[in-house]
């Protein structure tokens, strides 16, 4: 469940028509909603796919306005899949997927590539088909500390307006000090020979690397 609650200030905005019911002589137009969401999630072996509603409630009532027209909170379907390669013995490579959509709006996706090393150390690329790209790095510093360092870059359409963004995310995990960062509490094994790695334990798996 969630609770939304926002408001928009119109005492800055610039090529307001005065007489437009919505704003109706108001400084601000506010809004506030209550919403629910679900997710499921599937992973085997180095595969994971799942299929999420982050709004699945459509409420008509969003903003409260004395004009009585009505804004409403449209439904969000989201998809995703990745699979997660072994390469040798340190690199791992991770492609990842999601496809977004609104109703009343295109869909939209993005597909990344990321490769570990050892699985301290971590560089990736993202493609988005709204007009941007991303570059990232990062590693893990010990002691459940993470490190990462993200630079996206407007390629087209309104994100070609908005310029590069850069970010600097610090995380921490806990009960993570005596292992490695993308490892589960019992480890992982798997033997390896000429056709194909055999699992013994699931690989906890790379959701998003932003």
């Amino acid at each position: 469940a969630s609770y939304y609650q926002n408001s928009v200030s119109l005492s800055d905005m610039t090529g307001i028509d005065p007489n437009d019911p919505l704003l109706n002589g108001g400084s601000a137009v506010n809004g506030s909603a209550f919403n629910a969401g679900f997710g499921i999630d599937y992973n085997w072996q180095g595969l994971n796919v799942g299929f999420a509603m982050p709004n699945a409630l459509a409420d008509n009532r969003y903003y409260n306005n004395p004009g009585k027209i009505d804004f409403k909170l449209q439904r969000e379907f989201l998809m995703h899949a990745s699979y997660l390669f072994y390469l040798t013995g340190n690199w791992q490579l991770q492609a990842f997927s999601v496809y977004r959509k609104v109703k009343n709006m295109p869909g939209n996706f993005e597909i990344s590539a990321m490769a570990l090393f050892m699985k301290q150390a971590w560089a990736g690329l993202l493609y988005r088909n709204t007009g941007a790209m991303a570059i990232n790095i990062g590693g893990y510093a010990g002691y459940g500390i993470a490190l990462n360092y993200s630079f996206e870059l407007g390629t087209g359409g309104i994100n070609k307006g908005s310029g590069s963004t850069h970010e600097i995310t610090l995380s921490y995990r806990f009960g993570q000090e005596k292992r490695n960062y993308f490892e589960n509490k019992k480890g992982e094994y798997f033997n390896r020979n000429r056709r194909r790695p055999s699992y013994r334990q699931t690989v906890p798996h790379i959701i998003d690397y932003r």
